[in-house]
């Protein structure tokens, strides 16, 4: 089967925003300062779930089912705490901030229905 269009493009363009979202997030070297204890507990959370995505990149990219799967799982899992803080507007100071939570939720939907095109079921699984 023919691979999806924009399957390896996506790959890798997740691939790199989610290692530079792994150096925003990160507690030890942060260019993000938290401004609560329940913003710094978001940004811990949000490590294992990049970690994840970076892996479901580059499975993606070997062309494995199970990077398919990771991706939905993390892009899921982004989507509900994205959702969670703008709600809670734990790291939301400003109404621009939450203008561009909102757009951050839109982009992350609109790749995970991306992703959950059943053509690329059939192309991996090939």
């Amino acid at each position: 089967m023919k691979r999806p269009k924009n399957f390896k493009t996506l790959a890798i363009l997740g691939l790199v925003i989610e290692s530079l979202a792994l150096s925003v997030h990160n507690p030890f070297f942060s260019i993000l300062e938290p401004l609560s204890k329940a913003e710094s507990y978001i940004y811990m959370i949000y490590i294992p779930i990049t970690i994840l995505s970076i892996l479901a990149c580059s499975l993606l990219l070997y062309k494995k089912l199970s990077g398919l799967y990771l991706a939905r799982y993390s892009l899921s899992a982004v989507i509900l705490i994205d959702l969670i803080d703008l709600f809670l507007g734990i790291s939301y100071a400003d109404t621009y901030d939450y203008v561009i939570g909102i757009i951050i939720l839109i982009i992350y939907a609109l790749v995970l229905k991306y992703w959950m095109k059943k053509e690329h079921f059939e192309f991996l699984s090939t």
